[in-house]
């Protein structure tokens, strides 16, 4: 694990995808409650990966790896 996630903040795409796949569909899940539509989900959970992807090299390694992605909201619809 320790070895994707320093692949990951250094740019590596499929590490970072190593490390978001698994709980795709738990944050599809979650992400559908909020807006109540699958494409308005897909959305979120693109921007919200976006989001994840953009800071995760400031990730110090303290939390789970997805709270970011739980934490961040979708845009309002």
């Amino acid at each position: 694990m320790s070895d994707l996630l320093a692949a990951a903040q250094t740019g590596g795409h499929d590490a970072f995808g190593a490390l978001v796949t698994p709980h795709l569909r738990a944050l599809h899940l979650y992400r559908y409650r909020m807006p109540g539509s699958y494409s308005d989900a897909d959305e979120a959970l693109q921007d919200t990966f976006v989001r994840v992807w953009r800071s995760f090299g400031m990730f110090e390694g303290g939390a789970p790896c997805c709270t970011g992605c739980t934490a961040s909201r979708p845009p309002p619809v």
